[in-house]
């Protein structure tokens, strides 16, 4: 109420009006709060993972939290340095609430938190965020360790190739299992494949680095396993020669290749032919005639023998 009206009113008038600006019986403020409890936070995450904590958000404000419509209440996090006082992510990813919590209702969510990029020691606090309005108090701090980046593998190969025309293809089924801690990506830039090497007899000098590649076909987490049948190209000159399988993310990294496997290129007429021991005397202009192994006009595969 404007001065100027309270000179004209009773001196009991204005104390009561002044009271009621000044007390509860004004309009109430709403108030946004809310308890984070993290059963089981992690102590450690690989860098730019995506890591999904769970969190039991508890709203102990008066306002409802809205999970739709204009501007809902979604949780999220910020990341700070180890010391807990600079920032270095503040508007992490939004994990949605899925459903409104009433006042002194609970809401168990999935949060899904993406670590930083540089590998070290960073301070992580939950956050929930009115989206264009406010912030709500965030959690308590905890400690992680961001772990740097790797790629590694198991290859379980189920029928290595003892031989292979050169210069043909051969399907090697083999089992991968991720070992490291980033996600293989099938999508996107720097795709995860599955590939080999094909080494000289020595297993020392590489004779073809970058074969040809197969696709893994879907997505593989960390310690998760993925059976895939690799398109393997032989060296086109015949021989024998060291076969590893290796996976590369691609423009990144080559992964640690297999275990070596000697694979026999061979040629593509090869042949061998059998014939029973010929006479020690043959008078001259005389023919002799003797059946060799082999059929006339049949195709033989290499190592086959005709009879």
């Amino acid at each position: 109420m404007p001065l100027n009206r309270l000179a004209t009113l009773p001196l009991a008038l204005v104390v009561w009006s002044l009271l009621v600006a000044s007390s509860g019986l004004a309009a109430p403020v709403s108030l946004l709060r809310a308890i984070y409890t993290v059963p089981t936070p992690p102590t450690a995450v690989a860098v730019t993972s995506v890591t999904a904590v769970g969190v039991q958000l508890t709203n102990t404000g008066d306002e409802a939290w809205t999970a739709s419509g204009a501007n809902p209440v979604n949780l999220t996090y910020h990341w700070y340095d180890a010391a807990g006082t600079t920032f270095v992510v503040w508007d992490g990813v939004r994990t949605p609430l899925g459903a409104d919590v009433a006042p002194q209702g609970q809401r168990a969510v999935n949060a899904n938190v993406t670590a930083p990029s540089t590998p070290g020691t960073y301070t992580l606090r939950f956050a929930l965020v009115k989206e264009g309005v406010a912030w709500f108090a965030p959690s308590e701090p905890r400690t992680i360790t961001v772990q740097p980046a790797t790629y590694t593998a198991t290859y379980a190969v189920t029928n290595a190739p003892a031989s292979v025309p050169a210069a043909g293809t051969v399907q090697v089924a083999v089992a991968l299992t991720n070992t490291g801690n980033q996600t293989w990506n099938v999508s996107g830039a720097n795709l995860v494949n599955l590939t080999y090497h094909w080494y000289d007899a020595a297993g020392t000098t590489a004779v073809v680095w970058d074969g040809v590649r197969t696709p893994l076909g879907a997505d593989v987490a960390p310690q998760a396993q993925r059976t895939v049948t690799a398109n393997v190209v032989a060296p086109s000159a015949p021989g024998t020669y060291v076969l590893k399988l290796a996976l590369v993310k691609e423009g990144v990294r080559w992964f640690a290749p297999s275990v070596p496997m000697t694979v026999n290129a061979l040629a593509a007429y090869v042949a061998q032919i059998t014939a029973p021991a010929l006479p020690v005397f043959v008078a001259g202009g005389t023919s002799v005639s003797r059946r060799v192994a082999g059929q006339r006009g049949v195709d033989l595969v290499p190592g086959a023998v005709g009879a």
